[in-house]
């Protein structure tokens, strides 16, 4: 009996000190994850994306589904895509640029300015750790909008539509739990996230897109369908052009 009872709490001890470790291991592991963090971000800053690139690797074997690793990734493979080139346009561009003049009549002949590139292999690269982290962790609002940004900026608005269209059915099955930037709970989600997307219909309306109005109008029916109340909608249908209207 004496030996079975002495067996008992040699058991419960262990217990406990398997308990501490765990522990132990699991503040650890948080701790490790918010160093890799701050210095990516430095390293980002920095722009040293060969060094950025080994961090990231090395942050991967410490904590593989860190979600913040997916987003680090994402945004090494983004600024590693972008490239800026100067420019001369002949009309006006909506950036800021410096007028070219005739240096015999001072007619205006041009404008000098910057333009964005992108290297679009390497956004897709980028938008494969979101889709990654995203299929871990569907309820991280600022992936869903880092999705939707980058596929803006690429020109890919079919694909930009049909991201907006997962948030707002997702933002139906999880009653706009949403999280954003380090898992922390999104304040007021519903609303920023239909300010958001009314942004991003704004860009459409205000830009030369192909299928523009089809895409606006999608978007604007989906919103309808989940959140009647938002008036937003019904006045982006409203201004569509009627055929556009009876195509869907």
């Amino acid at each position: 009996m004496e030996n079975k009872i002495s067996k008992a709490g040699i058991d419960i001890d262990m217990r406990r000190a398997f308990l501490i470790i765990m522990i132990i291991l699991l503040l650890s592991t948080g701790v490790l994850a918010d160093d890799y963090k701050d210095k990516y971000v430095q390293l980002l800053d920095q722009g040293k994306y060969e060094e950025l690139y080994q961090h990231l690797q090395n942050w991967e074997e410490i904590d593989p589904h860190d979600p913040e690793l997916y987003i680090a990734y994402f945004n090494y493979y983004y600024n590693l895509s972008i490239s800026e080139n100067i420019t001369i346009k002949k009309q006006p561009p909506q950036e800021e640029a410096i007028v070219i003049k005739d240096p015999e009549t001072g007619e205006k002949v041009g404008y000098l300015c910057s333009e964005i590139f992108y290297n679009e292999e390497e956004v897709e690269l980028a938008l494969e750790y979101l889709n990654d982290g995203l299929k871990r962790y569907p309820n991280r609002l600022d992936m869903h909008f880092g999705k939707i940004h980058a596929l803006g900026e690429i020109f890919r608005y079919e694909r930009q539509k049909n991201a907006i269209i997962d948030v707002l059915d997702i933002s139906g099955k999880n009653n706009n739990k949403w999280l954003w930037h380090n898992g922390e709970k999104l304040d007021d989600a519903c609303n920023y996230m239909i300010e958001s997307i009314q942004g991003r219909v704004s860009h459409l309306f205000n830009n030369d897109i192909e299928n523009r109005d089809e895409y606006v109008i999608e978007i604007s029916e989906k919103v309808i369908e989940l959140y009647p109340d938002v008036v937003y909608s019904y006045n982006n249908i409203a201004v569509q052009p009627p055929n556009s209207v009876e195509k869907l």
